[in-house]
């Protein structure tokens, strides 16, 4: 990713990795670019579900996740 080092604040990427538009290996090479900036990030995968994570249990954990690191988030910023 050319410019991953230019990225600001703490990341966070979810991705089903059954996903047929954006296959999984091409967030695996994000995240990569990303630890080797120096990035922070945070990574929820969603084992076989697609591109819009849409069964309740799934979706229940994603949004617990995207909540969560959305606080910390916040937090953070406003030290």
């Amino acid at each position: 990713m050319k410019y991953a080092s230019q990225l600001k604040g703490k990341l966070m990427i979810a991705h089903g990795t059954g996903d047929d538009n954006v296959h999984f290996a091409n967030t695996l090479s994000v995240i990569n670019d990303l630890i080797e900036a120096g990035k922070y990030v945070e990574v929820l995968a969603s084992p076989g579900r697609g591109h819009g994570v849409s069964d309740p249990p799934a979706r229940r954990v994603l949004m617990q996740r995207v909540t969560h690191f959305s606080s910390i988030t916040y937090r953070f910023c406003q030290r």
